[in-house]
């Protein structure tokens, strides 16, 4: 068999989707939101995928298939004293969603992911914003997704 540079192999194995989430009409939740018009402006790299996943809670379970990279964008609030970005491996924080309603959010959806889905999950991380409606702050969020895809192709690519 002819082997692959490692370039191919990249594109071969790397599926990413960005999934904003949130309630644009209301300001403490409408990070995700804002954080998708700023990446649906610009050009994405090739093979990742741009989601507005609004309030579409379980429905975006089918999201969670045939991928391998999942990037969650959302407003959050209690992880820092001040406004700022946390990014997170969501798996570290599912003890955080402990309601199992429809207020629950992310936290439920990625706790009946791997009840429900077939396929082994993706690996998922999360931009959080904590903010109160600050553009800075959506416009570094929308270049730290940027970075992730570009960090995990270099990964995938070792």
């Amino acid at each position: 068999m002819i082997g692959r540079s490692p370039e191919i192999k990249a594109t071969l194995l790397m599926n990413t989707r960005i999934i904003c989430v949130g309630n644009r009409l209301f300001a403490p939740d409408s990070a995700g939101p804002m954080v998708y018009d700023i990446l649906s402006s610009g050009q994405l790299p090739k093979r990742v995928e741009l989601i507005d996943g609004g309030l579409a809670g379980l429905n975006l379970l089918c999201c969670l298939e045939g991928i391998d990279l999942v990037i969650f964008v959302d407003s959050v609030q209690g992880f820092r004293d001040a406004p700022g970005i946390i990014i997170m491996n969501v798996f570290d924080s599912l003890h955080i969603c402990q309601d199992y309603d429809h207020n629950a959010g992310l936290g439920y959806l990625l706790q009946a992911a791997p009840q429900v889905l077939e396929e082994k999950l993706p690996e998922i991380v999360l931009v959080g914003i904590q903010t109160d409606s600050d553009s800075r702050l959506y416009h570094r969020a929308a270049r730290m997704c940027l970075e992730i895809v570009s960090g995990y192709r270099r990964q995938t690519v070792s």
